[in-house]
């Protein structure tokens, strides 16, 4: 659980990781687009005041400016631009274009703000273009220059002494005049809210994020899902494989030695002293002369056959460990050493009771009386483990030299063993 719970856990990093970067890209991706459909927005009003100039200035100009005796405004082309977008205005509320200037005829064409700024940029830079948002960020400017560049706006605008007398009469001679080929003199501005662009921008992002949140929860569950199963589970059940190996011994499925002293050690350690545990050592009588008459196998298989018989009669709380050869260990949580004799005795006429069958070195299947002999002690608190199992042992030595198939329980002044182990 913990294995799937740092898998989880980096798997969301990951895969969270990788979410953000798509949800920041793709709104950069939505933010370029909002830019860019403003500011396409904003150079198609433009190219339509400049068509407006154009056709004015190729087809309306010449001939209203024949009327000597009357002054027209749609002669003037920047005037005929001005008037026709506003009528497309009426159609698109919000947005407005202009043509100003720094030095216009008509005061009403004056440059102010940000449309100065952007003159005096295009003049420093000869940049193209010129955008700005407004405060509230509601509408974004744009403007591009205007720059003299043919000889009609020079007849209107170079010299008073030069223009048409009913221009002159209707505007004066002080303003608007001075201007020079190829300066920029003024700028087309354009200004365009922002409001319904910005809307279905976040429109398409709270769509992606909904749709892409989805698919990342369908993909979270599907990656952990594949790597549980591909991944994870096959090293769990190796894991397993090498625990069970190293806790369990082989041949009789009782626990290992290393197992069976942990749990000895942990109901002894800290906290313990008002626990009773109690230790039972098993050692099979004559081992060596079975394996010798009927062989390693058939040896094998009444070890196994004792472990079982063993394991029938103890507590579910109880632990077998094989703690060497021929030799068991019982561990006994919460047991007294009576109820541990006891305990004992009952394991020794499991054992005896019936004889174990097996197959000997000839081939041939026969019955074989086996016996055990048992040491039992109970622990006494501040004895380490290995004195403990010190005096269970010499307990078991009494009980083979006593005639083997026999129980004893070891004294609190047991000495240790120190003669060679019986059969």
């Amino acid at each position: 659980m913990r294995t799937l719970r740092r898998l989880d856990i980096v798997l969301f990093s990951g895969l969270t990781t990788v979410y953000a970067c798509m949800c920041v890209g793709f709104y950069l991706h939505l933010q370029s687009e909002y830019e860019r459909d403003l500011r396409d927005a904003a150079l198609r009003q433009m190219d339509v005041a400049q068509a407006v100039r154009q056709f004015t200035t190729e087809h309306v100009r010449e001939t209203l400016l024949k009327d000597a005796a009357e002054f027209h405004p749609a002669s003037v082309p920047s005037f005929a631009a001005n008037q026709t977008m506003q009528y497309l205005h009426t159609l698109h509320p919000g947005q407005l274009y202009r043509e100003v200037a720094l030095n216009p005829m008509n005061p009403k064409n004056r440059a102010t703000g940000w449309e100065v700024l952007a003159i005096d940029q295009f003049r420093k830079t000869r940049a193209s273009e010129f955008s700005a948002a407004t405060e509230d960020g509601r509408a974004m400017h744009f403007a591009r220059p205007i720059t003299v560049s043919s000889t009609s706006c020079l007849a209107c605008h170079g010299s008073p002494a030069l223009a048409p007398t009913n221009l002159l009469d209707r505007y004066g001679p002080v303003h608007g005049f001075g201007w020079q080929s190829g300066e920029v003199v003024g700028a087309q501005v354009v200004s365009i809210p922002t409001g319904p662009l910005q809307g279905r921008r976040n429109q398409h992002l709270t769509y992606y994020l909904g749709v892409s949140l989805l698919a990342f929860a369908a993909g979270f569950a599907a990656l952990r899902r594949g790597l549980r199963r591909r991944v994870l589970d096959p090293i769990q059940k190796a894991g397993n494989a090498w625990r069970k190996l190293a806790s369990e011994d082989a041949l009789t499925g009782a626990a290992s030695r290393r197992s069976v002293l942990d749990v000895l050690d942990l109901l002894t350690g800290p906290g313990a002293e008002e626990r009773a545990v109690s230790v039972i050592f098993v050692d099979l009588d004559n081992f060596k002369l079975i394996n010798d008459t009927h062989g390693h196998l058939a040896g094998d298989q009444i070890l196994r056959e004792v472990t079982q018989r063993i394991d029938a009669v103890v507590r579910e709380a109880d632990v077998i460990g094989r703690y060497g050869g021929e030799e068991l260990l019982v561990v006994l949580p919460a047991c007294k050493r009576k109820i541990a004799s006891a305990r004992a005795h009952a394991l020794r006429q499991a054992v005896a009771a019936t004889p174990f069958r097996v197959v000997g070195l000839d081939g041939v299947r026969r019955d074989v009386p086996v016996t055990a002999s048992f040491g039992v002690a109970e622990w006494l608190p501040g004895e380490s483990t290995n004195e403990l199992l010190a005096r269970a042992d010499a307990a078991l030595y009494r009980a083979k030299s006593s005639g083997r198939n026999a129980v004893k329980v070891a004294r609190q002044d047991e000495e240790l063993r120190t003669n060679a182990p019986m059969a």
